[in-house]
């Protein structure tokens, strides 16, 4: 499917006058063709060189199969979109400190139809080939490079870009005005600011483009695939809806989430670095690999979330990143996953409408956290081969989740049916709590047990590692495997008696995982009463048990 769009942007105008070609290979010519559009007029309709009237019906423009063939079509269409401050596909922003205008699309998940007919779903993925004409004074910046720029009567430049790798419509960009780009050096993506801000970027500008950079290389390692797409711009966007945007080649970020207005802290400048590295792991994780539907849309969210960690983890490895994982992800996960207002991690998307509806916490916090447990379940070795080999496979193409539980499998020999089934497709999570005995100053027995905090009696399977603490601040770590309602952890038996027990060292796993003190300790008393919220330190206390954070574990144990 191909696509060639050519806008004019006109100052202050409130639509754009636009003309499409789009040619695309059709197998049935039995039934008509939806063609989404909404918002904005048609003026003119060519079917495979012989003009029509003009039929639209729901936000559709409906193609006669009397006009269509089987095989290749083509289809123009003469037409106008709205530009507007808010609401629209096709925003404009008046930048008040200097009176200029800036123009930028955001399309995700299913507004690129306000801003051009096409086959606005995501498995319907095309090449994209732009022309626009604008004010010489702006610059444009799209997917790819332009290929050419002609200066025309009345102060107006046309410029042409190259044509994109096969990409989903809503991944499709552009934004125009007088943008800066700043401090520009080879082997560095672009970074493009509002003029009136260039200045204030300068202090900023490397240490974002060499933080993407950085994240560029080792991502290129870690999946053993190139950047996929020819280049990559970032452009900073004031007010922008979310944090960024990961259109191919040309991501779009919120401005104030870049520059910073007073001196940052070192987590201003962590939070930062994650928004960079989530963005730029969605080119491969998003962008060239796709996510067949909307249901799946954790698929490249959560995966993004947790690789722009393991990617600064591994790039700063004395930074704690894991712990900063910790802090920013898991609290939002459980809050809702211990509500009975949580849903699965995967939402049935019934209509494109619909898929607004799945943006969160289940897709931002809990789907990273399980990620992080996978990766534990299968070993960092197994795990970075089954990305490879998944997106090798859809490289450009379209997948789900059954793709990648597939690859998973045929790198490491496991079967991820059961894992894949609960943690996927059921809401909630279990509680962890471990029992445990000492004789003549050595563990005897070592029971571990979960049930479902919703009640639901679900069942999941549980990996992670339990640490052993002891009174002179050493530790150690056991291996814990859970696939029913209680286990039995031999390998901790025989280890020396611990002063304390937490289920979920390092994190590796998902749930409310509790700590354990031995009897001798569970007269100290709390000088506060202990609240409901999974993550308060001091909730569930009973029969020595506390549900806790291990940040807050030593601290807690005697408060």
């Amino acid at each position: 499917m191909h696509y060639d769009l050519a806008y004019t942007l006109a100052p202050h105008a409130p639509t754009t006058a636009a003309t499409e070609h789009l040619r695309f290979q059709l197998k049935d010519n039995a039934s008509p063709l939806l063609l989404d559009f909404r918002d904005g007029q048609v003026v003119s309709l060519s079917i495979n060189e012989h003009s029509t009237p003009v039929t639209e019906s729901n936000g559709h423009i409906l193609l006669p199969p009397s006009m269509l063939l089987v095989g290749l079509n083509n289809i123009e269409v003469h037409f106008s979109a709205n530009i507007a401050a808010a609401e629209k596909a096709i925003t404009r922003f008046d930048d008040h400190d200097d009176g200029s205008e800036y123009i930028y699309t955001l399309f995700v998940p299913m507004d690129a139809s306000m801003a051009f007919p096409c086959f606005d779903q995501p498995d319907l993925k095309g090449r994209f080939h732009l022309e626009i004409t604008a004010p010489e004074a702006w610059t444009v910046v799209s997917n790819t490079n332009p290929v050419s720029s002609d200066k025309l009567p009345e102060a107006q430049t046309r410029t042409s870009f190259g044509e994109t790798e096969p990409i989903s419509t809503y991944l499709f960009a552009y934004a125009a005005g007088p943008f800066h780009k700043v401090h520009p050096v080879d082997g560095l993506p672009g970074l493009y600011v509002r003029k009136s801000k260039a200045k204030a970027a300068e202090s900023e500008a490397l240490a974002v483009q060499q933080i993407a950079a950085d994240g560029m290389r080792h991502l290129s390692t870690y999946f053993a695939q190139p950047f996929p797409f020819p280049k990559y711009d970032m452009v900073l966007i004031p007010g922008f809806a979310f944090g960024g945007m990961e259109h191919a080649g040309a991501t779009f970020l919120r401005e104030e989430s870049v520059l910073f207005r007073t001196a940052p802290t070192q987590t201003n400048i962590v939070n930062r670095d994650i928004i960079i590295l989530h963005e730029l792991t969605h080119q491969w994780f998003g962008d060239s690999t796709t996510m067949k539907w909307f249901d799946d849309l954790w698929l490249k969210e959560g995966f993004a979330q947790y690789m722009a960690y393991q990617t600064l983890a591994t790039m700063h490895p004395n930074d704690n990143v894991w712990k900063r994982f910790y802090e920013s992800i898991k609290p939002a996960a459980y809050g809702i996953d211990e509500t009975q207002g949580t849903t699965p991690i995967y939402q049935d998307i019934p209509n494109l409408k619909d898929a607004k509806s799945a943006y969160g916490a289940i897709v931002y916090s809990k789907a990273p956290g399980i990620i992080k447990q996978l990766a534990f379940v299968l070993g960092e070795d197994n795990f970075r081969k089954g990305l490879q080999l998944y997106l090798h496979q859809h490289q450009y193409s379209n997948a789900q989740w059954s793709d990648l539980t597939y690859a998973f499998e045929a790198v490491s020999g496991q079967s991820l049916k059961q894992w894949a089934d609960m943690w996927i497709r059921h809401r909630g999570m279990p509680q962890i709590e471990v029992a445990w005995s000492c004789a003549k100053d050595r563990i005897d027995s070592f029971h571990v047990t979960q049930h479902d905090v919703l009640g639901q009696g679900y069942l999941w399977p549980v990996s992670s590692e339990a640490m052993l603490g002891y009174a002179d601040g050493t530790s150690t770590t056991v291996a814990i495997r859970l696939n029913s309602a209680n286990a039995d952890v031999a390998a901790a038996v025989g280890q020396p008696c611990p002063a304390y027990v937490f289920a979920n060292a390092r994190d590796q796993g998902y749930g409310l995982f509790c700590w354990t003190i031995p009897a001798a300790l569970t007269s100290c008393r709390i000088s506060r009463r202990c609240g409901t919220s999974s993550t308060d330190p001091c909730s569930g206390v009973r029969s020595g048990h506390r549900c806790a954070s291990p940040s807050s574990l030593l601290s807690t144990i005697c408060n």
